[in-house]
Formats: C-alpha cells, sequence, structure tokens
C-alpha cells in the first residue's frame, strides 16, 4: 500500500527549467514530422509559443532526463528562450527512455526500423524478456521477436527503415533465411547408429 506523503512526494507539478538543464537520453524511440507538419509545428510555437509542457522525470542525483517534448524544447530554444514550462516528476533515466517511447507510439509515427532497434536494445543490453516488453508497450510476443530480430540483419533492417520493404516482406525474409538446409541436418537415428565404430570382442585371457 502507497502511503499518501509517498504519492504526495511523487505527484507530477509544473515548473519553469532553465532549457539547459534538460538531458535527453541517448537511447530514445523518436517520431517523425512531415516536412509540412514540420513548419505548421514551427509557426505555431513561433507565434503562440509552447502550448503543452515538455515532461521530464528527476533522478535521484537531481538530474532531469526527458520524456517528452524534444521538438518543442528544440524549437523553443531556436527561438532565442533560455526557460521552458515543463511537468515533472520523481524517476530514472529508464523512466524517460520508456515513457518517450510509449508516447511517440501512440502517435502512430516511429519508423518500424527504429521501434526494431529499440527493442532489440532492450532485450539484448538490458535483459528485457519479450513478456516485460510485452506488458509495456502490449505488442504480442511474436511481434516483439520479429523486431528484435530484424535489428540483427542490417540490410534488411535499413530496406524497412526506408520503406523499400514492409515489415511483412520483411518477416518472410527473416523466416527463409532461418530455415536449416536439409544437409546441415542430423542423420536419421538409425544412420547414425551403424556409422558408429564397432566395438572389438573382449580378448580372452
Amino acid at each position: 500500500m502507497v502511503e499518501n506523503g509517498d504519492m504526495m512526494e511523487n505527484s507530477p507539478i509544473l515548473q519553469w527549467l532553465k532549457t539547459g538543464e534538460t538531458e535527453v537520453p541517448e537511447k530514445r524511440l523518436r517520431s517523425k514530422f512531415s516536412s509540412f507538419r514540420a513548419k505548421l509545428f514551427q509557426s505555431s510555437i513561433k507565434n503562440e509559443g509552447i502550448l503543452q509542457p515538455i515532461h521530464v522525470v528527476e533522478d535521484e542525483y537531481g538530474v532531469k532526463w526527458l520524456v517528452d517534448g524534444e521538438n518543442r524544447l528544440r524549437q523553443w530554444v531556436k527561438e532565442g528562450r533560455n526557460i521552458v514550462p515543463a511537468i515533472v516528476k520523481k524517476g530514472t533515466k529508464l523512466d524517460a527512455m520508456l515513457g518517450s517511447a510509449q508516447h511517440n507510439l501512440l502517435r502512430g509515427k516511429v519508423n518500424p526500423a527504429d521501434l526494431s532497434e529499440f527493442l532489440a536494445y532492450l532485450h539484448n543490453k538490458l535483459g528485457f524478456t519479450y513478456s516485460k516488453i510485452r506488458e509495456i508497450f502490449q505488442f504480442s510476443e511474436g511481434h516483439i521477436s520479429l523486431l528484435v530480430k530484424l535489428a540483427g540483419d542490417q540490410e534488411l533492417l535499413e530496406k524497412v527503415r526506408k520503406k523499400e520493404i514492409s515489415l511483412k516482406e520483411a518477416k518472410i525474409r527473416l523466416s527463409s533465411s532461418t530455415v536449416k538446409p536439409i544437409s546441415s541436418e542430423k542423420p536419421p537415428f538409425a544412420e547414425s547408429v551403424q556409422k558408429q565404430p564397432s566395438l572389438e570382442e573382449p580378448k580372452k585371457i
């Protein structure tokens, strides 16, 4: 059971932060604007300011990690602003990475290749199981497995990134490449027994 004091201590609060005191995790899943939407976004920031505060978590050392609002923050800095409105709560760098991924996936503008690399990082580097990743992002474990495998094939990964092939086509190619040729399969049991060296009869003493 969480005490009321603990809940209040970690409740999000609205603060004004210096633009330079927010750190951006190096492993971060980003969404991308089309050129048209990017221009609208830049015009909105210039004329109306930041209508939605950025989201930040502050770790135990006082470091503030960006969760959501990287595009807003960068454009705000370009406009010559040195303070930014932010919603801040307690958390870790990992919380910032996962929160950022969730926000950008909800926007639906994440490149599948970038998602593939991000999930592979969670699984291969941080030791996240497919089950744990499923709990966080609500993907099926089969889909997670596909994306993690895709990250290990740089040629296919780049084709997906450039939209030269679909994720469905990448899945077909990955499946065909993992099928072992017949020549490498183990021989049938009877055949393997026949090839065993015969035992010599014990010599009589």
